[in-house]
């Protein structure tokens, strides 16, 4: 079980995607698809509660709708609740049912990572 934050996992998405680009054997990849979908579901929930949270918070209409203007809700900047909401929503930590990649299958099935990459997957990886 690895445990992150909602905060991190943007960063464990594009590290993983670095990844996924590549070719890779097939346990290792079918591995990897499976963290995938669990982050995926996790990323889809996370985003499902920040909406809520800025509908909560933004300006509305005479019939009580949200107003979006250029794609964003308005009402939301400076506004200290919004900012306290969305900050517990990101903090907030996920358990991710995965065992870390071992560092040597990885270098042995050709995968390479950047520095930024091995550091988004931080948590994921063992020695």
């Amino acid at each position: 079980m690895i445990t992150i934050t909602l905060k991190e996992l943007d960063g464990v998405m594009r590290g993983i995607g670095a990844v996924m680009g590549q070719k890779i054997p097939v346990l290792l990849a079918y591995r990897i698809s499976k963290l995938v979908k669990s982050l995926t579901d996790e990323a889809q929930n996370r985003e499902k509660l920040r909406v809520k949270i800025c509908e909560d918070f933004c300006d509305k209409d005479a019939k009580n709708n949200s107003v979006i203007k250029d794609g964003k809700y308005t009402g939301l900047e400076g506004n200290g609740e919004f900012e306290k909401a969305i900050s517990e929503l990101y903090d907030m930590t996920i358990n991710i049912d995965f065992e870390p990649l071992c560092l040597s299958m990885l270098e042995k099935s050709g995968v390479t990572l950047t520095c930024a990459e091995v550091i988004s997957l931080d948590k994921f990886i063992t020695e």
